[in-house]
């Protein structure tokens, strides 16, 4: 099936238009993983040249304050936590009530277990 500019253009307004608050947020690198840590918390992986960035954010206050998020200052992600991997990250799961997360890659056949300091 063929879609059109304008049936594009359409579809992509109707589905804006499903939403009641659509956030739009830029991480400093391009992310191949994110993993929720906490009700307030992400932690992603990213990747800069040979290595793989992983960093443990905070939400920004604006998406949970409800009603009142219009007298938020706090608009952006904080860092809490953050690391590099010399291999790249292709999954990365949380470990419920620790600090721990599991990483593996695609390339190899292992994973590792790392602490989020």
């Amino acid at each position: 099936m063929d879609i059109s500019s304008d049936e594009s253009d359409d579809w992509f307004m109707e589905s804006l238009n499903a939403y009641k608050d659509l956030h739009l947020f830029q991480l400093e690198h391009p992310t191949k993983v994110i993993e929720w840590t906490g009700d307030k918390n992400i932690c992603v992986a990213g990747y800069t040249g040979a290595r793989s960035e992983i960093l443990e954010l905070l939400l920004p206050l604006k998406l949970y304050a409800g009603e009142n998020q219009g007298l938020c200052a706090e608009r952006d992600f904080k860092v809490q936590h953050g690391g590099f991997s010399e291999e790249p990250v292709e999954n990365l799961i949380h470990i419920p009530g620790t600090r721990c997360y599991k990483k593996d890659w695609s390339h190899k056949p292992q994973e590792q277990i790392g602490n989020r300091q």
